[in-house]
Protein backbone atom coordinates (compact mmCIF):
# COMPACT_ATOMS: atom_id res chain seq x y z
CA UNK A 1 0.00 0.00 0.00
CA UNK A 2 1.57 3.22 -0.96
CA UNK A 3 1.80 6.07 1.48
CA UNK A 4 -0.08 8.47 0.30
CA UNK A 5 -2.85 5.98 -0.07
CA UNK A 6 -2.24 4.84 3.28
CA UNK A 7 -2.32 8.80 4.82
CA UNK A 8 -5.86 9.15 3.11
CA UNK A 9 -7.76 6.03 4.54
CA UNK A 10 -6.12 6.35 7.94
CA UNK A 11 -6.33 9.85 8.78
CA UNK A 12 -8.11 9.28 11.85
CA UNK A 13 -4.70 8.81 12.92
CA UNK A 14 -4.61 12.63 13.25
CA UNK A 15 -7.51 12.47 15.56
CA UNK A 16 -5.45 10.29 17.78
CA UNK A 17 -2.71 11.94 18.13
CA UNK A 18 -4.59 15.26 19.22
CA UNK A 19 -6.13 12.98 21.47
CA UNK A 20 -3.10 11.84 23.17
CA UNK A 21 -0.91 14.94 23.38
CA UNK A 22 -0.13 16.20 26.35
CA UNK A 23 -0.77 13.08 28.14
CA UNK A 24 1.56 10.37 29.60
CA UNK A 25 1.15 8.82 26.56
CA UNK A 26 2.09 11.31 24.27
CA UNK A 27 5.65 10.03 23.43
CA UNK A 28 3.75 6.11 23.30
CA UNK A 29 1.48 7.30 20.51
CA UNK A 30 3.90 9.40 18.98
CA UNK A 31 6.44 6.55 17.85
CA UNK A 32 3.59 5.13 15.88
CA UNK A 33 2.41 8.42 14.40
CA UNK A 34 5.66 9.40 12.82
CA UNK A 35 6.32 5.86 11.43
CA UNK A 36 3.39 5.79 10.10
CA UNK A 37 1.91 9.12 8.79
CA UNK A 38 5.28 11.12 8.27
CA UNK A 39 7.02 7.76 7.00
CA UNK A 40 9.90 8.32 9.28
CA UNK A 41 12.54 5.60 8.48
CA UNK A 42 14.34 5.72 11.67
CA UNK A 43 10.64 5.56 13.84
CA UNK A 44 9.61 2.83 11.33
CA UNK A 45 13.21 0.99 12.96
CA UNK A 46 12.73 1.99 16.62
CA UNK A 47 8.90 0.34 16.18
CA UNK A 48 9.81 -2.59 15.17
CA UNK A 49 12.70 -3.10 17.51
CA UNK A 50 10.21 -2.08 20.29
CA UNK A 51 7.51 -4.52 18.90
CA UNK A 52 10.48 -7.03 19.28
CA UNK A 53 11.19 -6.42 22.75
CA UNK A 54 7.69 -6.50 24.28
CA UNK A 55 5.70 -9.21 25.36
CA UNK A 56 5.11 -11.51 22.26
CA UNK A 57 1.47 -12.22 20.91
CA UNK A 58 0.62 -15.86 21.07
CA UNK A 59 -1.64 -15.49 17.61
CA UNK A 60 0.94 -15.54 14.46
CA UNK A 61 -1.41 -13.33 12.58
CA UNK A 62 -1.94 -10.79 14.65
CA UNK A 63 1.56 -10.54 15.02
CA UNK A 64 2.10 -10.54 10.94
CA UNK A 65 -0.84 -8.15 11.13
CA UNK A 66 1.34 -5.86 13.06
CA UNK A 67 4.73 -5.85 10.88
CA UNK A 68 2.11 -5.72 7.88
CA UNK A 69 0.86 -2.41 8.84
CA UNK A 70 4.56 -0.77 9.27
CA UNK A 71 5.64 -2.39 6.44
CA UNK A 72 2.85 -1.63 4.28
CA UNK A 73 5.32 0.52 1.59
CA UNK A 74 6.94 -2.39 0.89
CA UNK A 75 3.85 -4.53 0.17
CA UNK A 76 1.99 -2.79 -2.83
CA UNK A 77 -1.00 -5.25 -2.38
CA UNK A 78 -1.75 -4.95 1.05
CA UNK A 79 -4.37 -3.07 1.90
CA UNK A 80 -3.97 -2.14 5.68
CA UNK A 81 -7.29 -2.69 7.12
CA UNK A 82 -8.57 0.06 10.16
CA UNK A 83 -9.03 -3.18 12.63
CA UNK A 84 -5.09 -3.96 12.10
CA UNK A 85 -3.63 -0.31 12.48
CA UNK A 86 -5.78 0.30 15.80
CA UNK A 87 -4.86 -3.04 17.05
CA UNK A 88 -0.77 -1.88 16.77
CA UNK A 89 -1.84 1.44 18.72
CA UNK A 90 -3.58 -0.72 21.24
CA UNK A 91 -0.49 -3.16 21.50
CA UNK A 92 1.64 -0.17 22.04
CA UNK A 93 -0.35 2.83 23.73
CA UNK A 94 -1.77 1.24 27.33
CA UNK A 95 -3.89 3.48 27.98
CA UNK A 96 -8.30 2.81 29.11
CA UNK A 97 -9.40 3.68 25.72
CA UNK A 98 -7.40 2.09 23.15
CA UNK A 99 -8.54 -1.47 23.99
CA UNK A 100 -12.11 0.19 23.63
CA UNK A 101 -11.25 1.86 20.32
CA UNK A 102 -10.52 -1.83 19.06
CA UNK A 103 -13.59 -3.33 20.02
CA UNK A 104 -15.21 -0.40 18.53
CA UNK A 105 -13.53 -1.14 15.19
CA UNK A 106 -14.12 -4.87 15.52
CA UNK A 107 -17.46 -4.43 15.99
CA UNK A 108 -17.87 -4.17 12.45
CA UNK A 109 -17.77 -5.79 9.13
CA UNK A 110 -14.47 -4.74 7.26
CA UNK A 111 -16.42 -3.96 4.27
CA UNK A 112 -19.24 -1.87 6.45
CA UNK A 113 -16.52 0.27 8.86
CA UNK A 114 -18.00 4.08 8.62
CA UNK A 115 -15.86 7.03 8.22
CA UNK A 116 -13.58 6.81 10.82
CA UNK A 117 -11.68 9.72 9.58
CA UNK A 118 -14.76 11.47 10.42
CA UNK A 119 -14.92 9.98 13.50
CA UNK A 120 -11.60 9.96 14.88
CA UNK A 121 -10.89 14.09 12.98
CA UNK A 122 -8.77 16.36 14.74
CA UNK A 123 -11.19 18.73 14.96
CA UNK A 124 -13.85 15.93 16.66
CA UNK A 125 -11.12 15.57 19.17
CA UNK A 126 -10.18 19.07 19.85
CA UNK A 127 -13.94 19.71 20.24
CA UNK A 128 -14.54 17.29 22.91
CA UNK A 129 -11.35 17.83 24.61
CA UNK A 130 -12.19 21.56 24.62
CA UNK A 131 -15.50 20.42 25.76
CA UNK A 132 -14.45 18.05 28.89
CA UNK A 133 -11.81 21.25 29.98
CA UNK A 134 -14.31 23.82 30.10
CA UNK A 135 -17.11 21.93 31.74
CA UNK A 136 -14.99 20.72 34.85
CA UNK A 137 -14.62 24.78 35.20
CA UNK A 138 -18.68 25.29 35.93
CA UNK A 139 -18.99 22.30 37.77
CA UNK A 140 -18.80 21.53 41.87
CA UNK A 141 -16.11 19.11 42.71
CA UNK A 142 -16.40 17.20 38.81
CA UNK A 143 -20.06 16.03 39.81
CA UNK A 144 -22.30 15.90 36.91
CA UNK A 145 -25.01 13.58 38.14
CA UNK A 146 -27.18 12.07 35.15
CA UNK A 147 -26.09 12.96 31.98
CA UNK A 148 -28.67 12.90 28.51
CA UNK A 149 -26.15 13.24 25.44
CA UNK A 150 -28.98 14.49 22.34
CA UNK A 151 -27.32 13.22 18.81
CA UNK A 152 -25.07 11.26 20.79
CA UNK A 153 -24.06 9.05 17.43
CA UNK A 154 -21.56 6.67 18.36
CA UNK A 155 -20.99 9.33 21.80
CA UNK A 156 -16.71 9.12 21.48
CA UNK A 157 -17.27 11.68 24.19
CA UNK A 158 -18.84 9.24 26.61
CA UNK A 159 -15.52 7.80 27.50
CA UNK A 160 -13.83 11.12 27.97
CA UNK A 161 -16.37 12.04 30.40
CA UNK A 162 -16.34 9.36 32.73
CA UNK A 163 -12.65 9.59 32.84
CA UNK A 164 -12.96 13.06 34.41
CA UNK A 165 -16.44 13.04 35.90
CA UNK A 166 -18.12 11.62 38.95
CA UNK A 167 -21.49 9.88 36.65
CA UNK A 168 -23.99 8.51 38.07
CA UNK A 169 -26.11 7.66 34.64
CA UNK A 170 -25.63 9.23 31.42
CA UNK A 171 -28.35 8.17 28.75
CA UNK A 172 -26.58 7.90 25.03
CA UNK A 173 -29.81 9.46 22.84
CA UNK A 174 -29.48 8.98 18.84
CA UNK A 175 -31.88 8.72 16.08
CA UNK A 176 -29.60 5.86 14.88
CA UNK A 177 -30.93 2.11 15.95
CA UNK A 178 -28.04 0.84 14.65
CA UNK A 179 -25.34 2.68 16.44
CA UNK A 180 -25.98 0.61 19.71
CA UNK A 181 -24.59 -2.60 18.73
CA UNK A 182 -21.04 -1.05 18.53
CA UNK A 183 -21.96 1.55 21.44
CA UNK A 184 -22.60 -1.69 23.70
CA UNK A 185 -18.67 -3.09 22.67
CA UNK A 186 -16.70 0.28 22.57
CA UNK A 187 -18.38 0.77 26.28
CA UNK A 188 -19.29 -2.70 28.01
CA UNK A 189 -18.06 -1.70 31.21
CA UNK A 190 -20.05 1.19 31.92
CA UNK A 191 -22.93 -0.95 29.82
CA UNK A 192 -22.54 -3.31 32.21
CA UNK A 193 -22.95 -1.60 35.25
CA UNK A 194 -26.09 0.35 34.11
CA UNK A 195 -23.91 3.74 34.00
CA UNK A 196 -24.86 3.85 30.48
CA UNK A 197 -27.87 3.09 28.72
CA UNK A 198 -27.93 3.78 24.93
CA UNK A 199 -31.62 4.91 23.66
CA UNK A 200 -32.36 5.00 19.74
CA UNK A 201 -34.95 8.14 20.22
CA UNK A 202 -35.45 11.27 17.96
CA UNK A 203 -34.14 14.36 19.90
CA UNK A 204 -36.23 16.46 18.57
CA UNK A 205 -39.26 14.48 19.63
CA UNK A 206 -38.74 14.15 23.42
CA UNK A 207 -40.87 14.56 25.68
CA UNK A 208 -40.37 15.98 29.25
CA UNK A 209 -42.14 15.45 32.57
CA UNK A 210 -40.58 18.09 34.69
CA UNK A 211 -36.91 17.20 34.71
CA UNK A 212 -37.61 13.44 33.31
CA UNK A 213 -37.49 12.24 29.73
CA UNK A 214 -40.18 9.99 28.29
CA UNK A 215 -39.45 7.40 26.27
CA UNK A 216 -42.56 5.58 24.75
CA UNK A 217 -41.72 1.75 23.91
CA UNK A 218 -43.79 -1.00 23.12
CA UNK A 219 -43.53 -2.50 26.37
CA UNK A 220 -45.23 1.25 27.91
CA UNK A 221 -43.43 4.31 28.83
CA UNK A 222 -40.08 4.90 30.51
CA UNK A 223 -37.72 7.45 32.15
CA UNK A 224 -34.51 8.85 32.47
CA UNK A 225 -35.36 10.14 35.80
CA UNK A 226 -33.74 12.98 37.40
CA UNK A 227 -31.73 14.43 34.33
CA UNK A 228 -28.77 16.91 35.81
CA UNK A 229 -27.29 18.07 32.25
CA UNK A 230 -27.84 18.03 28.39
CA UNK A 231 -25.21 17.77 26.10
CA UNK A 232 -25.71 17.67 22.63
CA UNK A 233 -22.62 18.56 20.38
CA UNK A 234 -24.69 18.17 17.04
CA UNK A 235 -27.01 20.85 16.98
CA UNK A 236 -26.11 21.33 13.37
CA UNK A 237 -27.36 18.08 12.05
CA UNK A 238 -30.99 18.40 14.02
CA UNK A 239 -33.90 21.48 13.94
CA UNK A 240 -34.25 23.24 17.28
CA UNK A 241 -37.37 21.23 18.37
CA UNK A 242 -35.54 19.39 21.17
CA UNK A 243 -34.09 22.77 22.82
CA UNK A 244 -37.08 24.57 22.89
CA UNK A 245 -38.75 21.45 24.71
CA UNK A 246 -36.18 21.73 27.55
CA UNK A 247 -37.95 22.31 30.94
CA UNK A 248 -36.88 25.86 32.59
CA UNK A 249 -34.13 25.53 34.86
CA UNK A 250 -32.19 22.67 32.86
CA UNK A 251 -28.55 22.76 32.69
CA UNK A 252 -27.66 22.30 28.91
CA UNK A 253 -24.14 22.18 26.88
CA UNK A 254 -24.43 22.72 23.00
CA UNK A 255 -22.22 22.47 20.00
CA UNK A 256 -22.43 23.88 17.12
CA UNK A 257 -20.86 25.23 13.84
CA UNK A 258 -20.67 27.37 10.84
CA UNK A 259 -19.63 24.40 8.53
CA UNK A 260 -22.07 24.73 5.87
CA UNK A 261 -20.45 23.53 3.15
CA UNK A 262 -21.11 19.77 4.88
CA UNK A 263 -23.99 18.43 3.21
CA UNK A 264 -24.91 16.99 6.78
CA UNK A 265 -25.67 20.14 8.56
CA UNK A 266 -29.33 21.62 7.77
CA UNK A 267 -28.90 24.31 10.92
CA UNK A 268 -25.81 25.74 10.88
CA UNK A 269 -25.01 29.47 12.33
CA UNK A 270 -22.29 31.86 11.27
CA UNK A 271 -20.68 32.93 14.59
CA UNK A 272 -21.19 32.84 18.16
CA UNK A 273 -23.77 35.68 19.02
CA UNK A 274 -25.71 33.91 16.30
CA UNK A 275 -25.55 31.35 18.29
CA UNK A 276 -26.12 33.10 21.41
CA UNK A 277 -29.45 34.53 19.93
CA UNK A 278 -30.58 31.23 18.93
CA UNK A 279 -30.00 29.20 22.31
CA UNK A 280 -31.37 31.71 24.83
CA UNK A 281 -30.77 30.51 28.03
CA UNK A 282 -31.49 32.30 31.57
CA UNK A 283 -27.94 32.09 32.90
CA UNK A 284 -24.42 31.88 30.59
CA UNK A 285 -21.76 29.66 32.12
CA UNK A 286 -19.65 29.67 29.38
CA UNK A 287 -19.26 31.00 25.95
CA UNK A 288 -16.75 30.37 23.36
CA UNK A 289 -14.89 29.38 19.90
CA UNK A 290 -13.02 26.99 19.07
CA UNK A 291 -11.13 27.41 15.39
CA UNK A 292 -10.59 24.27 13.31
CA UNK A 293 -8.79 23.75 9.74
CA UNK A 294 -12.08 23.86 8.31
CA UNK A 295 -14.67 25.71 10.49
CA UNK A 296 -15.23 27.41 13.41
CA UNK A 297 -17.35 25.67 16.72
CA UNK A 298 -19.04 27.18 18.96
CA UNK A 299 -19.97 26.49 23.01
CA UNK A 300 -22.37 27.51 24.99
CA UNK A 301 -23.14 26.39 28.49
CA UNK A 302 -25.98 27.79 30.91
CA UNK A 303 -29.38 27.58 32.28
CA UNK A 304 -32.27 27.52 30.28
Amino acid sequence: MNQSDFVNKHAWLHGLQEYFVDTKYADDYELIYKAMMHDNGFRRRDLLMRLAEMDVVDDVTIMKSFYNCILHKDLPEYNVPQSSLMGLVKHFVKDDYTPAAYRFIRSFDEDLVPDFNDFYSRGQIASKKWLVEELSKVVSDNKLGNVAVFGAWYNFIAHMLFEKFNIDKMYSIDIDGDVIHHIKKMMRNQINSGQLVPITLDASTIKWFNNDIVVNTDDGATYCNDIDLVINTSCEHMSDDWFNNLPTGTIVLLQTNNYFDNIQHSNCVKTLNDALDKYKMSNILYKGTLKTELYDRFMIIGVI
